[in-house]
């Protein structure tokens, strides 16, 4: 799940590739621009990192529900060859996740994160360069999210 918690809205938001493997709405993934896929990384990485998103079109006997939840499994889960959308996030904007793995809890507010392997967001190793930040939590219905910043100038934990 993603949610823009503070974000420039007038930006372009490329809906034109699909999705290499199965992802989940909020992970962070690069761009495959000679395949026009969306991939996730080969190692952890803060370079390049754009947010999965995706339409919220309910399909089959959900067609004609209304009120589906936002973490409804069809608006969250993208196929493999599914298109979705590759959010850029710019500096200063904020934009929150459940999409997280371990390293990325309460004492870790402060640190730089990276994203891994699994596309899931996570507290960088002390040799990457990050410009994103984990600024917080807030819960989101049932859920927590994490509150991930893009900052102007890139750091390292120590």
């Amino acid at each position: 799940m993603i949610r823009e918690l503070m974000v420039n809205v007038a930006k372009n938001i490329p809906a034109i590739y699909t999705a290499k493997t199965a992802m989940v709405t909020g992970m962070g993934v690069q761009i495959d621009l000679s395949k026009k896929q969306l991939i996730l990384p080969a190692e952890e990485t803060a370079e390049n990192i754009y947010f999965v998103e995706k339409e919220r079109v309910p399909e089959g006997i959900y067609a004609g529900v209304a009120n589906l939840s936002d973490y409804f499994e069809q608006f969250v889960n993208v196929k493999e060859g599914e298109f979705a959308k590759a959010i850029p996030n710019y500096e200063g904007e904020m934009y929150g996740t459940d999409q997280y793995d371990d390293s990325v809890v309460e004492s870790a507010v402060d640190k730089y994160l990276a994203v891994g392997t699994d596309g899931k967001w996570k507290v960088a190793s002390a040799s990457i360069s990050s410009c994103y930040k984990l600024a917080g939590f807030q819960a989101d219905g049932v859920n927590k999210i994490a509150q991930i910043v893009k900052l102007a100038d890139a750091g390292q934990n120590s």
